[in-house]
């Protein structure tokens, strides 16, 4: 067999790189069809309301409209299986759609959204996660009767406890700590809510043709926006093609919203193809952000810098809702708290809370940052308590090649199953030791 591989280990020309240096690629917002309309949307200025009214009589008398959406004509669909719908008669946040225009230009459809007229009647909003799950908060979801995920007809996690928090525990816990020679607590505060901020704000546009479907949609996941077409048109994912070129720097941002099917839906009604393009603006109050986590951890060690046990809990921001339901929380929960040192005994925990701003989704690192910054600020605060040198404290205890290792599905769904660490962790003392250099 022959030692040399073909493509590993040598250095590829990625397909598209010489239209984009020569500025010839074409993203999605460059992409002009005969007869395309221009999508905008409406959105909600209050965190929490219910709409008494909506009249879009005059948006609709407006030369060179085509379509409007609201609440009214269009389906009572969960996109992406979430709480929301298409479009609600209720909103949970500000900036959630409450109506979408097709015109001929986008400064048509602009000035229509200025002519609907909405009534709300605003409702008690809670922002902050720890208010939140107080019996007397008031509930985002008032269908749910709760503020904690529990779960939902659309999306079960089997590991969640009856009362919504996702738990994980090695070993013995409390005999670990009673081993110990010094138990320390930390708590965290709540780590900052970012924005994506891709450099193209994301565009979407969608044509018919009879009954088969084009979306060129900015993406980084096109089988999703495939997958939830299908299930919210109700049509075959057959039927459904979606294009992706050059997606641009999403970082986890370029997840699917719903601004997809409503594109669709109004290509669909006006019988031309329907763009739907973001101010930069509209991709920051329009689209998911980091998930904030509220940190607390205990931690017993020994005077040699033995680790016996660590308890971590993790109060979960969501904002209104998701499409990534606890994964982000599993991952921190399974990396950070309990795979990433040689702790035999260790209990993590976390719960999800919804509140009235905009949900979260995924981003680099996907819920592992949030809670290893105040993981790491806690082992520091054990090395110096011991006196003991911090990276000499991680070396002693960090995870290597051939460790036992917990299942990741297993994290979420059913019994935990257990595996041993690649040869990729045989870097990991490494790593630590170029962090001290640093």
């Amino acid at each position: 067999m022959s030692s040399e591989f073909s493509v590993l280990g040598k250095s590829v020309v990625r397909k598209d790189a010489v239209e984009k240096v020569k500025g010839e690629a074409k993203y999605i917002s460059d992409i002009q069809l005969p007869g395309m309309l221009h999508a905008k949307f409406l959105r909600s200025p209050h965190a929490h309301a219910k709409i008494i009214s909506i009249d879009t009589n005059k948006a609709e008398k407006l030369p060179g409209v085509k379509c409007i959406l609201t609440f009214q004509n269009v389906s009572k669909v969960h996109p992406l299986r979430k709480f929301e719908y298409l479009l609600d008669e209720t909103v949970h946040y500000p900036g959630e759609e409450v109506a979408a225009v097709a015109a001929l230009t986008a400064e048509i459809a602009e000035e229509a959204l200025r002519l609907i007229e909405v009534k709300y009647e605003v409702l008690p909003a809670v922002f902050d996660p720890k208010e939140a799950i107080k019996p007397d908060a008031p509930l985002v979801h008032q269908e749910y009767e709760s503020n904690i995920f529990r779960g939902t007809d659309l999306v079960s996690i089997s590991r969640l406890d009856k009362d919504g928090w996702l738990r994980l525990e090695v070993g013995d816990v409390g005999k670990g700590f009673a081993e110990a020679e010094y138990v320390l607590d930390a708590t965290f505060g709540d780590t900052p809510i970012q924005y994506n901020c891709t450099p193209l704000p994301r565009t979407v546009i969608c044509q018919w043709t009879g009954e088969k479907l084009i979306c060129w949609a900015d993406t980084q996941l096109p089988l999703f926006v495939w997958q939830d077409l299908s299930n919210s048109l109700g049509i075959p994912q057959a039927n459904i093609r979606v294009i992706a070129n050059y997606a641009v720097g999403g970082y986890g941002g370029k997840m699917p919203e719903k601004t997809a099917t409503l594109t669709a839906i109004m290509a669909k009604k006006t019988g031309r193809p329907v763009k739907a393009a973001f101010s930069r603006a509209e991709d920051f109050i329009a689209t998911h952000h980091r998930i904030s986590y509220s940190n607390s951890h205990r931690i017993g060690v020994k005077k040699d810098g033995t680790i016996t046990a660590l308890y971590s809990k993790i109060i979960a921001h969501w904002g209104s809702d998701t499409s990534v339901p606890c994964i982000c929380q599993a991952t921190a929960l399974l990396d950070a708290c309990t795979m990433l040192y040689e702790w035999q005994n260790s209990k993590a925990e976390s719960c999800g809370v919804l509140t009235n701003i905009i949900g979260y989704g995924p981003m680099n690192g996907f819920g592992d940052p949030e809670a290893i910054y105040s993981l790491e600020r806690l082992v520091d605060i054990a090395a110096e308590k011991i006196d003991m040198d911090p990276m000499e404290f991680r070396l002693k205890n960090c995870m290597r090649y051939g460790d036992r290792a917990m299942e990741y599905e297993q994290v979420l769904y059913g019994p935990i199953q257990w595996g041993i660490l690649g040869s990729d962790l045989s870097s990991f003392p490494r790593m630590i030791e170029k962090c001290a250099e640093v």
